[in-house]
């Protein structure tokens, strides 16, 4: 699928930047476009029903491998970054930081770092999933607002791997911007499903977590729809409901 919008702010251009970095440095590697850009990017496929907000750096989910994890870093060195903790890396690019974030699975359920070779990386609840799903490919032309145009082509989880990565980060972080995140990412899944372009999600263990955060935090009356606009609340609640119905069928 083919997008184009501009960037709207400098913080947004330095995101754009990175996501090119890291395209070109991971192109020979299994990696997903998670994070903010993730939500993002899902929403530009769709007229979007919920507020969309942007975000100034890159997460990147990368398959666990110390070798694959020792090329990229040695990649994106190759292209001036420098690893300033365990699995962040930044840039100065024209008056702009730009910040790239390795994240891994999840595999055992840990809550703190995983070692990969020269990484320290989070581990990512739900990544496993979205990794051993097909990826949702999107090619987007972005004009900075410096006006120079940039082609990106970019491997996102398909949209209900997205609602449980993102369902699954909200729980361990309890953030609002990840609870309207998943609402987002509830309304491109649920498009998805009208277009016939969603992927049956079998039951799993992210999967069951996901769906018992959704139904307890996200569907009742006095949940996360709350952040939304009033009159979204409705529409968001509709959506987690929907997707837990669809999940057990």
């Amino acid at each position: 699928m083919s997008l184009t919008w501009p960037s709207t702010s400098r913080a947004e251009d330095a995101a754009v930047w990175a996501l090119a970095d890291l395209a070109t440095a991971a192109r020979d590697h299994e990696y997903r476009v998670i994070g903010g850009n993730m939500t993002t990017f899902h929403g530009a496929r769709f007229t979007p029903r919920l507020p969309v907000r942007t975000t100034s750096d890159a997460d990147a989910g990368i398959e666990s491998s110390a070798t694959a994890a020792e090329i990229l870093v040695t990649a994106l060195v190759g292209l001036g970054y420098q690893q300033v903790d365990g699995s962040r890396f930044t840039r100065d690019y024209s008056g702009l930081e730009l910040v790239i974030d390795l994240l891994v699975p999840d595999v055992y359920a840990q809550e703190h770092n995983i070692v990969l070779g020269p990484l320290s990386a989070d581990a990512a609840p739900g990544l496993a999933l979205a990794l051993a799903r097909e990826a949702t490919w999107v090619e987007a032309s972005v004009v900075l607002t410096t006006l120079e145009e940039i082609s990106l082509r970019l491997p996102l989880p398909d949209s209900a791997a997205a609602v449980v990565l993102k369902t699954l980060a909200w729980s361990r972080r309890l953030a609002d911007k990840d609870a309207t995140d998943v609402y987002r990412l509830l309304d491109t899944w649920e498009q998805d499903v009208s277009s016939g372009q969603a992927r049956p999600l079998r039951r799993s263990t992210s999967t069951n977590r996901a769906v018992g955060v959704l139904r307890r935090f996200f569907v009742a009356p006095k949940s996360q729809a709350e952040l939304l606009p009033t009159a979204s609340q409705t529409l968001g609640r509709g959506l987690a409901a929907q997707f837990i119905d669809w999940v057990d069928t």
